[in-house]
């Protein structure tokens, strides 16, 4: 899938990926997600994960990191959902 890109961002939504994460680990990867994306609140991270604000490509690839711990490796990125 060719990734939307402005200014160097990439504006794509992960939302495919938590769709898949157990939910008993849910609370555990979002506050994992935010400490490393330095995100401090969750409207902040809901726009991350729908694709409003976009991600650089070394947060893409802590994002990627983060799915693989909790056994996510397919499926995660598609087009950001309407605002």
């Amino acid at each position: 899938m060719q990734k939307a890109r402005r200014h160097n961002k990439i504006y794509e939504s992960f939302e495919n990926g938590i769709d898949q994460i157990k939910s008993k680990d849910s609370i555990s990867f979002r506050k994992q997600v935010m400490k490393q994306l330095s995100i401090a609140s969750s409207n902040a991270y809901y726009k991350r994960i729908k694709g409003h604000r976009g991600h650089s490509l070394a947060e893409v690839e802590a994002i990627n990191s983060l799915f693989k711990k909790f056994g996510v490796t397919e499926n995660i990125w598609s087009e950001p959902t309407p605002e």
